[in-house]
């Protein structure tokens, strides 16, 4: 089922992570990861970060979790999850943007540059893990001097 292999381009915290295993995602980072380089991927990580993978899932969306393992089977559905999740994390970013960081300088608005220099792409993560990002990023992008170069900003990032 392809839902089950793209929930961990859709929920970055679905995506595995660790000291150990964080220098090899850096090591195998592609934009189009193999299902070899996904499988040794998954041989590394314990039963229990399996578990956390699915779970990141599947305790925020119980009833969309019930019925992509009532269409795929449980066993089924978890590994596809996984290699899912994993490959998302092959293909995510693991150093920052060159032009992004050239919009950092000590002469500037802070937080302005901050958030132009934010990939886009990852701010779900934030919304994920803390209640209060709504709230935070509306009074942002209604901001009269932030607002359009934010939108616009999040507006290329989707595009991409």
């Amino acid at each position: 089922m392809e839902i089950l292999s793209g929930l961990g381009s859709l929920f970055p915290l679905m995506r595995p992570c660790g000291a150990e295993l964080e220098g090899w995602l850096a090591a195998h980072a592609t934009p189009e990861p193999n299902a070899e380089t996904i499988a040794a991927g998954v041989s590394k990580l314990t039963a229990e970060e399996r578990l956390g993978v699915v779970d990141a899932f599947a305790s925020g969306y119980p009833d969309d979790w019930r019925e992509l393992v009532i269409d795929a089977g449980r066993p089924e559905a978890e590994e596809q999850a996984v290699a899912g999740a994993l490959g998302a994390a092959l293909r995510e970013a693991r150093t920052p943007d060159q032009l992004a960081l050239e919009l950092l300088d000590d002469d500037g608005d802070a937080e302005e540059e901050l958030a132009l220099a934010i990939d886009g792409t990852n701010l779900c993560a934030a919304f994920e893990s803390d209640p209060a990002m709504p709230r935070r990023l509306g009074a942002l992008l209604l901001s009269d001097t932030l607002g359009p170069l934010a939108r616009l900003h999040l507006a290329l990032a989707a595009a991409a």
